[in-house]
């Protein structure tokens, strides 16, 4: 039987973050009723698609995932045992807010058989937390106590590097503090500023501002391999044996089901997502989009999604999703971008990897932009 990742996509927030540019809406306690009774019946609907899968990873994501309450959480999981195989040890991930987050809130949705817990904690500074115009709790002290009593649970922390006026040692400080409470893994990203988000009207992109985010990035890469954490994606670190299950199919070009508005899936071959409308949604409407690809959409997509990888592409994977053809044509390109030291090629197990180097990382974005053009 085949796995496949299971991603609940949840819409509600308190408030919109200013930078964040996912599908949201104002959390309206009887519209997340509605919701979650659709999200069941949305599972039930669409079940037949999963019926040669089982699920090994439950992905609640949003949104802000958490202001639903422990009855709710229940009833969609529920519905996702009901209708779809799901392993016995899944990794079961909640995203939620340092506001939600007591040992209580652990507590309570272990008992709901949640096992990973996403937190976007994002910064340490306040004032970088008011310029970000967060909205989902402060990091505070107490907030650092809660994480480190509860070390042993498998628990990740969001972070936002780099901001303008971020000095190093600000930055250094930052994550050797989120280091001390023992979280398993971190996601470490890059301030994106993008069109359409309160922070992009009001936002001035300094001089130089690339070489700063880069000094930034490879500085926070450092701290926290130096303390044992493991650099498995570009902006994903994580003790051996917590990485993200559920993202590592994004990643691994593996096969996702999503429930929920402006929620997206692979499955059996087929792309496609649904309305990223939440009334809609309410009302039985679950319309489906589909996602038509070429085999070129195809292969850009998947060297796209793996070059993140630290691992990078190995050529057994390009074998097993691709025709020899399309595979050979692909490494002739890799091996031209050798030469350019925007590619490096290694071994692990005896079959070679085509990967990003170290040093090139921070423009990985130009490179599957470059080597997708030469595809063409």
């Amino acid at each position: 039987m085949k796995t496949a990742g299971i991603y609940i996509h949840v819409p509600f927030c308190r408030k919109k973050c200013d930078y964040c540019s996912f599908y949201s809406i104002p959390y309206d306690s009887g519209l997340a009723a509605k919701f979650t009774d659709a999200v069941a019946e949305n599972i039930a609907a669409t079940s037949d698609l999963l019926k040669k899968h089982n699920a090994d990873a439950i992905y609640f994501g949003g949104g802000t995932p958490s202001l639903l309450n422990d009855s709710q959480l229940d009833h969609i999981l529920r519905a996702v045992r009901d209708n779809i195989s799901v392993s016995e040890n899944a990794e079961i991930t909640i995203e939620c807010n340092p506001a939600d987050i007591d040992s209580g809130f652990f507590n309570a949705k272990s008992d709901l058989s949640v096992n990973r817990f996403s937190i976007g904690v994002q910064t340490l500074n306040m004032n970088s937390y008011s310029f970000l115009g967060r909205n989902g709790g402060f990091a505070d002290e107490r907030f650092l106590n809660v994480i480190n009593d509860n070390s042993w649970r498998n628990i990740s922390l969001d972070y936002i590097s780099a901001l303008k006026n971020q000095s190093s040692e600000n930055a250094a400080e930052e994550i050797k503090r989120m280091i001390k409470t023992g979280a398993k893994h971190f996601s470490v990203y890059l301030l994106s500023v993008e069109q359409g988000t309160p922070l992009f009207s009001r936002f001035d992109f300094p001089e130089n501002y690339d070489d700063h985010q880069a000094e930034i990035y490879y500085l926070v890469k450092n701290i926290l391999e130096e303390n044992g954490y493991r650099h498995y994606e570009i902006s994903n670190y994580s003790m051996k044996g917590y990485e993200s299950a559920h993202n590592l199919k994004y990643w691994n070009f593996e096969e996702y089901a999503g429930f929920g508005p402006a929620a997206h899936s692979f499955i059996n071959g087929e792309r496609y997502s649904f309305k990223d409308d939440v009334k809609g949604f309410c009302e039985g409407n679950f319309v489906k989009i589909t996602d038509s690809r070429t085999e070129k959409d195809a292969l850009c997509e998947f060297i796209m999604t793996a070059l993140r990888l630290r691992k990078g592409i190995s050529v057994n994977r390009l074998k097993s999703l691709f025709d020899d053809e399309i595979q050979q044509s692909v490494t002739d390109v890799f091996r031209r971008f050798l030469e350019t030291s925007m590619l490096e090629e290694n071994r692990e197990n005896g079959v070679i990897h085509f990967r990003v180097p170290d040093e090139s990382i921070i423009i990985t974005d130009t490179v599957i932009e470059q080597i997708c053009r030469e595809l063409v």
